[in-house]
Parts: C-alpha cells; sequence; structure tokens
C-alpha cells in the first residue's frame, strides 16, 4: 500500500493539470471561434 502523504500529492498535481487544461481550453476556444 503506498504512504498516504502520497495520495494528496497525487490529488493536488491532478487537480494542476485539470486547471491547467481548463485554461488552456478556454483560451483555445475563442481563438478557434474568432
Amino acid at each position: 500500500q503506498p504512504p498516504p502523504s502520497r495520495q494528496p500529492s497525487n490529488a493536488s498535481f491532478t487537480s494542476i493539470i485539470t486547471t491547467s487544461r481548463k485554461k488552456v481550453y478556454t483560451t483555445k476556444r475563442p481563438s478557434k471561434y474568432s
């Protein structure tokens, strides 16, 4: 079993990736429609 301290780090990393992806989609969408 992985240490519990590893789970929060993974969750935070996933959150950062999700936020980054959302920002990219938000930035790309207006450009494509424009």
